[in-house]
């Protein structure tokens, strides 16, 4: 609710969900015990009552807010497994469209960017990604964009239309996964989609995913044990950078 509320209507909103969080999780949990006490009730079964009711809540809340929902138990098991530090995460701006621009190091790229982010972030995934018939349905809830070398101009116009709407969208410059560590040549294509919105674009580095198991540190990826549980990663937000400056090599160089 705090983070889809318009800035001039986050206070009466979040007012009013307090107000509500009183009149029913206080009042009403209040009455409603008060109820089963003079029933006879025991407090077992009231707390088995409280926890139904609960239940229910949750589920029908999920059902509403299902992206919601995913993020939040997908980016808690992210950071139980990597401890992520985030530099400068204010240099994202708090509002309006934003383009992400990280080094490309594993297949967990996106998931720590998306943790280290405090804003939602939607990203430009490889439209083979979609044939994956377990990963189609959780790319399409949070809104990914696909991109391939024969459709590339959807991508673009799909990718200015959500900057323009004030989102944040990530994209990988490099276009693929580095296999031996060094950040490879960026593309050029999001210059296209910055010019067409005149959004900024903030440079992202991802220092210390080179030697996970999702990593081709030594040759293979998924192939190795994992070298310490809540592994060490900084994710480095860069100074943001205007549509017209923001060319290949100013970011390769920021980065």
């Amino acid at each position: 609710v705090q983070d889809r509320a318009p800035p001039d209507e986050r206070a009466r909103i979040l007012s009013a969900g307090n107000l509500l969080d009183c009149l029913i999780g206080g009042i009403g949990g209040n009455v409603l015990v008060w109820i089963m006490l003079k029933a006879g009730i025991s407090s077992s079964t009231q707390l088995g009552v409280i926890g139904f009711i609960s239940l229910g809540a949750a589920v029908y809340i999920s059902r509403i807010v299902p992206k919601d929902m995913v993020r939040f138990i997908c980016l808690a098991i992210v950071r139980a497994i990597y401890r992520i530090r985030s530099v400068q995460p204010l240099n994202v701006p708090r509002e309006g469209g934003v383009l992400l621009l990280p080094n490309h190091v594993s297949y967990v790229d996106a998931l720590v960017v998306a943790a280290a982010c405090d804003r939602p972030v939607r990203f430009v995934m490889w439209d083979v990604l979609y044939q994956v018939w377990w990963m189609n349905g959780f790319l399409r809830l949070f809104g990914t964009v696909p991109i391939s070398p024969t459709r590339a101009k959807d991508a673009i116009r799909t990718v200015s239309e959500a900057l323009k709407s004030g989102e944040v969208v990530c994209l990988f410059p490099e276009g693929e996964i580095t296999r031996t560590g060094p950040m490879g040549p960026l593309q050029k294509g999001f210059e296209l989609m910055l010019r067409q919105s005149g959004c900024p674009a903030v440079p992202v580095y991802l220092d210390g995913l080179w030697g996970s198991i999702f990593s081709y540190e030594g040759g293979t990826v998924f192939k190795k044990w994992p070298k310490k549980l809540r592994y060490p990663v900084v994710v480095r937000f860069g100074a943001a950078l205007a549509a017209k400056e923001a060319t290949s090599e100013r970011v390769a160089e920021a980065l």
